[in-house]
């Protein structure tokens, strides 16, 4: 679970209901603590493409806190904006593939084989037994990570997003990091 951003949708929803109450000290109040709560989630977990569709419609509705404005329009299009990061996060989960099901008689195993003379790696999955899934999934080391290098492996996707013939990359590889726990689910 990724705390900063349920933190994030709780407080935007407190500050949907303070807005609409017309709270200004309070909404101003919110504001602060969402935007500190997601720095910290950016330095921490990173972002999601959920939490950016909050943050447009947060962004707009900063101003108006700040000039202590109300407008029944600006509240709808930001609890429309925030009702559908929390619908979409619950129907799609934490970025962390929890809610895939594979189908069919196997589940995957995964294994990486590295040659140490010259260098190269290669990853292998093959079909393995459910029961013997089940018996090696918990066992330390057995469930990869997606990116199984580290800060090496999101600096290789952010590169991967460099425009075609340049040599820098168009995003930053801290953009990449709420894939950092993503585990694989093979055994």
């Amino acid at each position: 679970m990724r705390i900063t951003e349920l933190l994030m949708y709780i407080l935007g929803v407190a500050l949907a209901v303070t807005y609409a109450l017309e709270e200004f000290l309070w909404c101003f109040v919110l504001v602060c603590l969402i935007l500190v709560v997601f720095f910290i989630g950016a330095y921490t977990e990173g972002i999601r493409f959920f939490q950016w569709v909050f943050l447009v419609a947060f962004t707009a509705h900063i101003i108006l806190v700040i000039m202590d404005v109300y407008s029944v329009i600006a509240l709808v299009i930001y609890c429309t904006f925030l009702g559908f990061a929390i619908i979409a996060t619950i129907i799609f989960g934490w970025s962390n593939f929890d809610r895939v099901k594979l189908s069919g008689p196997y589940q995957v195993g995964h294994k990486d084989i590295v040659n140490k003379k010259d260098g190269i790696a290669i990853s292998v999955w093959y079909p393995m037994d459910k029961d013997e899934y089940e018996k090696t999934i918990g066992l330390p080391g057995r469930n990869t990570h997606w990116l199984r290098y580290g800060y090496k492996s999101r600096k290789g996707v952010s590169f991967a997003t460099a425009e075609w013939g340049k040599e820098e990359p168009c995003t930053n590889p801290w953009f990449y990091k709420y894939i950092d726990d993503v585990k694989m689910n093979t055994a």
